[in-house]
């Protein structure tokens, strides 16, 4: 039973939410980007304990610097990267908890830290089946076609649940600055 909270913040402060059952994602998805009211930076999306933050779309320059001491080669130069579409993101990293309900697997060797602490000992493959699993249980379209060891990712318009592209990615750790660490 996964309920949504729709979350609207205003310029002028007002604070507008909405509670959503899982078939009207999409029409929340739908209702921040078409909303009459000017949204200042924080558009949210949250069920079970888990939330989404609404990335909007812009321009940043991806990799590294020149002047940056600890690039690797392959990071530079950094060049202009432009993101035309806003993406959803979880806000933190998947809970062991929320990874059992899915796939009722626990691989965590640090089970005993507790159900909100992060899965680890994920690979590729899990993940994608986890995406694939969540996507599918809440109605919405999977992202990745699965044929052996071969993956097919659908594309950034796919409306389930997907990992970020590297420039979503970089760009969300940016948070609009050029840190050298997220948040740094």
């Amino acid at each position: 039973d996964y309920r949504y909270t729709y979350i609207e913040t205003s310029k002028n402060g007002i604070i507008r939410s909405k509670r959503l059952f899982v078939p009207e994602i999409l029409k929340a998805k739908e209702l921040l980007h078409n909303s009459q009211t000017p949204l200042l930076q924080e558009n949210v999306l949250s069920f079970n304990d888990y939330t989404f933050v609404l990335i909007p779309k812009g321009e940043f320059q991806m990799g590294c610097f020149s002047a940056d001491e600890y690039c690797r080669e392959d990071e530079k130069p950094s060049f202009s990267v432009r993101l035309s579409y806003d993406f959803w993101m979880g806000q933190n990293e998947v809970t062991q908890r929320l990874y059992f309900d899915i796939t009722k697997e626990s691989p965590s060797d640090f089970g005993q830290c507790g159900d909100y602490c992060p899965v680890e000992n994920v690979n590729f493959f899990n993940a994608i089946d986890f995406l694939n699993t969540l996507s599918e249980r809440e109605n919405l379209e999977q992202c990745y076609r699965v044929m052996g060891k071969k993956v097919e990712f659908t594309g950034v318009q796919c409306n389930g649940y997907r990992l970020p592209t590297e420039a979503e990615w970089e760009y969300a750790a940016r948070a609009g600055d050029s840190f050298l660490y997220s948040g740094s």
